[in-house]
């Protein structure tokens, strides 16, 4: 294996509308307003109560499982009753992730413009996170193409 413990969070990508048909953008249980798109024909689909479709925003975090062996033995690490979330859950299902956009309103809107088919297929956003490429220069460049 790698020596790493992965955890995929996958934002909802689907919200609800008000009267006017504007976007609900919150719920008093934090997320009964908003629901994940079903694949339809290969392609996303948002369900009737859910009509507004928003970029989807997944987060991969990875701990370096290995690194921890050395400090804290094999024998700990590698029970897994040992391993909580700062909760004190243990299943994982309490993890919790926030998306604050620091990126320009005008980047968005070229984003979702160009990459809204939501295959990813030529969308520059898509490199960005490829250290080996050249983050700083792909960057660059692909802001230019979105802006």
């Amino acid at each position: 294996g790698r020596g790493e413990l992965e955890m995929n969070l996958n934002f909802p990508n689907c919200l609800a509308v008000d009267a006017e048909g504007k976007p609900v953008l919150d719920s008093a249980d934090y997320r009964s307003h908003g629901t994940h798109a079903y694949r339809r024909n290969r392609e996303p689909w948002c369900p009737p109560e859910f009509p507004y479709r928003i970029p989807t925003v997944n987060l991969e975090v990875r701990y370096e499982v290995d690194a921890l062996e050395s400090v804290l033995g094999g024998d700990v690490i590698k029970n897994v009753d040992n391993w909580f979330l700062s909760t004190g859950d243990n299943s994982g299902s309490s993890a919790h992730g926030d998306f604050i956009s620091g990126w320009p309103e005008e980047m968005w809107v070229g984003i979702i413009a160009n990459c809204g088919d939501g295959k990813g297929d030529g969308c520059p956003t898509h490199q960005w996170y490829y250290p080996s490429r050249g983050r700083d220069a792909v960057l660059k460049k692909n802001t230019q193409l979105l802006l």
